[in-house]
């Protein structure tokens, strides 16, 4: 059973005055992070023992935390709770944090969907990360419309916040015209790219969105049952990341972009998030194609289909990416 996703504030600077903001990091690299950086101790390891792991941050780092003005135990609560209360499909605000007296406008640089968390042992900057899909806003937001929605002051590095707060949020204006452009617009393209791609074709049946879904759980369904053939535990994670399947034997972990069309399967649709997936994580592509539809009372049902499967997918080496669509943002009116 999918839990309903929880909401959070996050902040990208270190310190309480706002100084190395690590925006371009989170961006390029597609994380939320949080990070003091004596800290050296994975906090997964501790999961279901927060006072443990508190205490062990506290007797280790104390002396250095304190003496860059950072208070200890504050930082071990935050570590621990970005890493273990966090969820996979969770949602952030990433943002700057602001003061019930401020003047200066609330940076606010985008909203993410949040995925796995991870221990960065490079420690190029911050060490305790999530993966995230990151839709970007950077905006300027008068502090009076905040106080509303989210209260007097969001200083601390993470603030958990409600479903309701998120909702009268995006209705703000400045946020509004950013999400109307983005959400599901990647996913819009792809399913009218497939659609005219089958259709044009003359392979298959008309493909409408209920064939649309049937399609993808069948092929689904057959990437699951390869890749358990093969000895791996599959979780399905489709509804809340940009790819459909992870896959995992022994310490070995592997995503699966899984696709499938009534055509020859020469090409498929790809959108941003999943090419940026497949370039940055061991990613397999299966494609089932040459699926088959017959008529059964007024739906269309699908069958058959050639499997293909890149168990080490290189989204350069194996093919070429040819771009759909743009978005086009109109900076001057006639």
């Amino acid at each position: 059973m999918n839990e309903k996703p929880r909401y959070w504030a996050i902040k990208t600077t270190e310190g309480g005055s706002g100084q190395n903001d690590h925006w371009r990091e989170f961006l390029d690299e597609q994380v939320v992070a949080v990070g003091w950086k004596p800290v050296k101790i994975n906090p997964e390891q501790f999961r279901d023992r927060r006072n443990q792991f508190i205490d062990k941050v506290v007797d280790r780092y104390g002396r250095t935390l304190r003496a860059g003005g950072s208070s200890p135990g504050y930082a071990a609560r935050t570590i621990y709770k970005f890493a273990n209360e966090w969820r996979e499909g969770d949602v952030a605000l990433i943002c700057a944090g602001y003061r019930p007296n401020q003047t200066k406008p609330v940076r606010i640089y985008g909203i993410a969907r949040v995925g796995a968390f991870f221990f960065d042992r490079h420690l190029k900057w911050w060490a305790f990360k999530r993966e995230a899909e990151i839709t970007p806003i950077d905006e300027y937001v008068a502090v009076r419309h905040l106080i509303p929605i989210f209260g007097g002051s969001m200083r601390l590095t993470i603030h958990p916040r409600s479903e309701a707060q998120f909702r009268r949020f995006c209705k703000l204006k400045q946020i509004g015209q950013h999400l109307s452009l983005s959400a599901g617009l990647e996913e819009r393209i792809a399913e009218m790219a497939e659609k005219d791609k089958a259709e044009s074709s003359g392979q298959g049946f008309h493909v409408t969105a209920e064939l649309r879904k049937r399609i993808e759980s069948l092929a689904v369904k057959r990437a699951t049952e390869y890749f358990q053939s093969r000895g791996f535990s599959v979780k399905n994670v489709g509804t809340t990341r940009s790819y459909d399947l992870e896959c995992q034997k022994g310490k070995r972990m592997l995503r699966v972009e899984v696709k499938g069309t009534q055509t020859d399967g020469t090409s498929v649709i790809l959108t941003p998030n999943e090419v940026l997936n497949a370039k940055r994580f061991p990613t397999a592509l299966f494609l089932l194609h040459s699926i088959q539809c017959r008529k059964i009372g007024r739906s269309a049902v699908p069958t058959g289909g050639e499997s293909f499967v890149l168990n080490r997918w290189q989204v350069e080496a194996h093919g070429q990416l040819k771009p759909l669509s743009y978005t086009y943002e109109i900076l001057l009116q006639a």
